[in-house]
């Protein structure tokens, strides 16, 4: 699995330089940040193939994978946006991802959380992705200010709308819980604290300021 990955991310900052050529020289009218956002959406969706396809296989062991499926959905759009803290190595990057998901997946079925709790998780995660959303990595980082209001933006509306969802759901149902710690699990990883505990660079766009 790990030969795999390092196959995957490979082929990823490959596949996406050669679409980011084709796309500026057939589409002049597009401009740097469009470039780098298409780029930067499109090799975290390569990278990412293989190991939702391990942790959906350990879903299907595990007999949940319809929730899983709504934690992975969840998590992972928002994450597109919101970014947040990444592993150095790419094992434990996969173990760490796994491990959040299935807590993710687990809470979600067998803590059932009222209404007021549901919301409180969601409100604590909009004030966490206003102040932090979208934190960046060393490897990736958000370097046009335009390009990190845009997910800024992205990461709150849908986060809005995993809370609708959520809303119009009965009160615990599964959908509603897994969503609501989605939302809290990806905000949380956009903070300061999880760059610090993680040893992690924070704000790295900083550092192609001028």
């Amino acid at each position: 699995m790990f030969m795999l990955i390092q196959v995957v991310i490979v082929l990823a900052k490959r596949i996406t330089a050669s679409v980011i050529r084709y796309i500026s020289a057939h589409c002049p009218d597009k401009s740097e940040e469009d470039l780098e956002i298409i780029g930067y959406g499109l090799e975290g969706i390569i990278i990412t193939v293989p190991k939702i396809v391990f942790i959906f296989a350990v879903g299907y062991l595990l007999n949940i994978l319809q929730p899983l499926f709504f934690a992975i959905l969840s998590f992972g759009i928002l994450r597109s946006f919101a970014s947040g803290v990444h592993l150095k190595n790419d094992w434990a990057c996969l173990f760490f991802s796994t491990v959040v998901f299935l807590s993710i997946t687990y809470a979600g079925i067998y803590v059932p959380l009222p209404r007021l709790i549901n919301i409180s998780m969601f409100l604590v995660s909009f004030i966490l992705l206003v102040l932090y959303a979208p934190a960046d990595t060393e490897e990736r980082p958000l370097v046009v200010p335009r390009i990190r209001q845009e997910l800024k933006v992205l990461s709150l509306i849908f986060t809005g709308l995993m809370f609708i969802i959520m809303l119009l759901l009965p009160s615990g149902h599964v959908i509603g819980n897994i969503f609501a710690w989605s939302a809290v699990a990806e905000s949380v990883m956009t903070t300061p604290a999880i760059y610090y505990i993680l040893n992690r660079r924070y704000r790295n766009y900083e550092y192609y300021e001028t």
